[in-house]
């Protein structure tokens, strides 16, 4: 019989992620002198210190206590996946599921994959977090999220993913620029423009790789973390910007035209995917999101960029 239980478990993984006996009270809704015992207990059983009590320091984990989270945190996705099937009586998928997204293309995915996916799966309560590409990764390490939306770019080893749709890097300008007019644009005309930077990770680093291989260094005038802020000012004429991400709307917030420019030479395709820990088998609600979101809207997608570039359809 194992040394531990799964209450023990729970309580052990609040204090790791709170990083103290209180904060893992407030979130257990239990006491403080409760969490402790039950650490103990659990020390006792697997005889291995798991955590440094540190007064007014909070906890620290030990080298076993790291090892346990990981594992820890398994063992709890597979007991309540046990839950959840036997309420969904084998046949319905039920419970919890929440995706990470990066901002740039989180108000064009996830309110149709939230809508249309709950309309298959009513018992499915789907939950969302919008973050940078490395804030995702370590809530997706830390198990606070299934699965991450994400751009194919800069990802670790340990992940995996399907990919949604492919996009071309692109240039937006202002209807007022002087080469709003053009279908497309060599990087070399616009080197003496001002540059309106886009400074999102990994989308930012991925423009200035390719400044560098065409040996370019743009006049940087504005920065901006915010993909509207950015398209804003483009469309004020303060500058032009390289994106991947291609907005359905002509316009900026202020209602003020941009126009796309392809770049020439034509840049490799980037891919938008949904991705996962290899180590952290998918749930039956995980696997199925995934499912739905490459073959509905992320073919949605795929069409609609592949329109506006004048590809074929890809079917």
């Amino acid at each position: 019989m194992p040394s531990f239980n799964l209450i023990q478990l729970q309580y052990f993984c609040s204090v790791a992620e709170t990083g103290s006996f209180a904060g893992a009270s407030i979130r257990e809704n239990v006491s403080a002198t409760a969490i402790a015992a039950s650490i103990s207990q659990l020390e006792r059983g697997m005889k291995t210190q798991l955590c440094v009590r540190r007064r007014a320091h909070g906890v620290d984990l030990t080298p076993s206590g790291r090892l346990l989270l990981n594992e820890a945190r398994a063992l709890l996705r597979a007991a309540e996946e046990v839950d959840l099937t036997v309420a969904g009586q084998g046949e319905e998928l039920v419970g919890p599921i929440t995706v990470g997204c990066y901002p740039t293309f989180a108000p064009t995915l996830i309110p149709a994959l939230i809508d249309e996916f709950a309309a298959l799966h009513p018992r499915v309560d789907v939950d969302f977090r919008i973050a940078p590409q490395g804030a995702l990764m370590e809530l997706l390490g830390e198990g606070r999220i299934d699965l991450i939306l994400v751009y194919d770019l800069n990802l670790p080893l340990d992940l995996q993913g399907v990919v949604l749709y492919e996009t071309p890097v692109h240039i937006i300008v202002g209807a007022r620029h002087r080469l709003a007019g053009r279908g497309s644009v060599a990087l070399a005309e616009l080197r003496d423009d001002p540059y309106v930077f886009f400074d999102s990770p990994p989308a930012s680093n991925h423009a200035m790789e390719i400044f560098k291989d065409f040996g370019i260094r743009p006049n940087i005038r504005y920065r901006s973390e915010q993909y509207e802020l950015t398209r804003a000012l483009v469309a004020r004429n303060l500058g032009y910007c390289m994106m991947i991400h291609r907005s359905r709307s002509k316009t900026s917030y202020e209602g003020l035209a941009l126009a796309t420019l392809e770049l020439e030479p034509a840049m490799p395709l980037e891919r938008v995917q949904v991705a996962w820990l290899r180590r952290t088998p998918l749930t039956t609600r995980a696997a199925a999101f995934t499912e739905f979101a490459r073959d509905s809207v992320g073919k949605e997608q795929q069409r609609w960029f592949d329109s506006v570039r004048g590809v074929g359809d890809r079917g």
